[in-house]
């Protein structure tokens, strides 16, 4: 619209002018659109140039082309675009006004696209977080496990909740006492290392909000396991000891 404007310069400033002189005169608004109805008529090209008067807000809308390209012989009309101007404003202004608009959306687009771009990180943060699992037992000693899940899309195996409630039973003092207990798991929003108010919380120890979700009691075992993995010479080397 700016542009249209610009490419209008003269047209746009005539229109305002015939629009502010007839209020000065003292025409009433309906007296105005009248006229400007029967000057459309009579062929008057400032008139012409005029859509429709909003003399509340003090504007109007015009019928603006880009008459500054060159048109080709068969085209016989030019592309017209609504645009309001503001009454009390030069062409110039109203231009300039436009331009300052565009430029405080753009603005505006710039730094919701940047809060969204931290909005976003800070859910995948959180998504992220929500794959994890805090396990952990009652009795004294138990370790405090995490379940970090390198399968996003699917939930943590039961299987897996079993073996670390396992773990960290067997890290307990029931290990040694033979005595059947269950472990418990949370999500990692339900953990916390600050105490409410008024509470005091030792080092090393978490706050657990909500509830816990208690697993199956299992026997006290543990099984160590080694892996290892050959270099890729290893098998040649190997091959040629055994032949030579």
């Amino acid at each position: 619209m700016a542009e249209l404007i610009e490419y209008n310069l003269e047209d746009v400033d005539a229109a305002i002018l015939a629009v502010r002189v007839a209020l000065a005169n003292g025409m009433n608004w309906e007296d105005l659109a009248r006229m400007v109805k029967e000057k459309k008529k009579s062929g008057n090209p400032v008139a012409g140039l005029i859509d429709k008067l909003y003399l509340e807000r003090n504007c109007m809308t015009l019928l603006l082309s880009n008459n500054l390209d060159e048109m080709d012989d068969d085209e016989k009309t030019l592309h017209v675009d609504k645009v309001e101007v503001d009454l009390a404003l030069s062409a110039h202004a109203n231009a300039r006004r436009w331009y300052e608009q565009k430029k405080r959306q753009e603005n505006k687009r710039e730094k919701t696209i940047i809060a969204h771009e931290k909005l976003l990180k800070l859910l995948k943060r959180r998504l992220a977080s929500s794959f994890h699992r805090y396990i952990h037992a009652d009795p004294h000693g138990a370790s405090s496990t995490v379940i970090k899940n390198h399968k996003p899309e699917h939930p943590v195996p039961p299987l897996t909740l079993n073996q670390a409630g396992c773990f960290t039973v067997c890290h307990s003092q029931v290990w040694d006492s033979k005595i059947v207990t269950s472990a418990w798991w949370v999500y990692p929003h339900q953990v916390s290392k600050t105490a409410p108010t008024g509470e005091y919380l030792t080092v090393g120890s978490f706050m657990i909000h909500g509830k816990k979700n208690f697993l199956p009691p299992h026997p006290l075992m543990m099984g160590f396991g080694l892996l290892f993995c050959l270099d890729e010479r290893a098998p040649w080397d190997h091959i040629y000891m055994k032949g030579g």
